[in-house]
């Protein structure tokens, strides 16, 4: 019985956040010229951190952490549609 987020290895981002099982995350391996790539943290490594990449199908890749930034709570906001409204973004509400 397994507590889900928990991971073996315990990494920070960019922004020295940890790092969990089932976070989103932006990355880019910082080659000239490379877009932004999205993804899902699915496992982890010793030294790197395993991602399903969004869009590329079933596609893996292995990252370094300091290469990462956390934006699961950006994702869940936009989910939830709280984030681009007139009321939020002036910290007004009805």
């Amino acid at each position: 019985m397994g507590v889900k987020g928990l991971i073996k290895h315990v990494h920070r981002d960019m922004l020295s956040r940890v790092i969990k099982l089932g976070d989103f995350v932006a990355w880019s391996n910082n080659e000239y010229g490379r877009a932004i790539t999205l993804g899902k943290v699915v496992g982890t490594f010793p030294e790197k951190i395993k991602i399903q990449v969004i869009n590329e199908g079933d596609r893996i890749t292995r990252v370094y952490p300091h290469n990462v930034m956390v934006i699961t709570a950006q994702v869940m906001a936009n989910i939830e549609g709280n984030v681009g409204t007139p009321e939020v973004e002036n910290g007004t509400s009805d």
